[in-house]
């Protein structure tokens, strides 16, 4: 049987009788420490999962040392400026031998964030189909119109791109223009009057 656990934000497939070496957690020599964060149990039957943890599932293990790993050099530089930093680091550890994996009781432990998601109606899915998304009313406007020669030729440009060039006076728009500036169809651009047509 072998199951795998969580230890100091890592993971680790553990047997019985394995030996390696996790981060460090406080305790003497000889002591047993029990790892009850089981993510995966297997090897005789059926395999079982956890979401996250497989519930009841527990590894015993005893701690065999204490200790350091290698030196590791941690130099740092800046180009051109003379300056240079060199130091050391040994990061710290504790070895770990499994004696005993227990399988817990076959449930499945579910997150707590599953459990109280709510879950919508039939209707409010059918409300929410049946929306009109809003349209950008700005993808009309392209940015070539500002670079027209007169206001006349750029109402010209304008009403190819579903924009009103009307007089100060808003009182001169149609009822189909309204309508369509009403839902984002069209934009209402003031300009001169008193342009001479052409």
């Amino acid at each position: 049987m072998y199951a795998v656990i969580e230890t100091g934000g890592k993971q680790y497939r553990a047997n019985v009788g394995d030996k390696f070496r996790i981060e460090k957690l406080p305790g003497e020599t000889s002591t047993e420490i029990i790892f009850d964060k089981v993510l995966v149990v297997g090897g005789e039957g059926e395999t079982r999962f956890g979401n996250p943890y497989v519930s009841g599932a527990r590894v015993t293990a005893e701690i065999i040392k204490q200790g350091r790993g290698d030196k590791v050099l941690v130099f740092k530089y800046k180009s051109k400026k003379n300056i240079r930093k060199m130091k050391g680091h040994r990061q710290y550890f504790t070895e770990v031998e499994i004696k005993n994996i227990e399988a817990g009781n076959g449930t499945q432990e579910r997150s707590r964030k599953f459990n109280q998601r709510p879950r919508q109606s039939a209707e409010v899915q059918r409300h929410k189909s049946l929306r009109r998304p809003v349209s950008n009313s700005r993808k009309h406007f392209s940015p070539s119109v500002r670079n027209t020669g007169s206001p006349r030729q750029a109402c010209r440009t304008r009403e190819r791109l579903h924009v009103i060039c009307v007089s100060s006076r808003k009182s001169q728009l149609s009822q189909e223009a309204r309508q369509k500036i009403r839902i984002g169809r069209a934009f209402a651009v003031s300009v001169k009057t008193d342009i001479k047509r052409p």
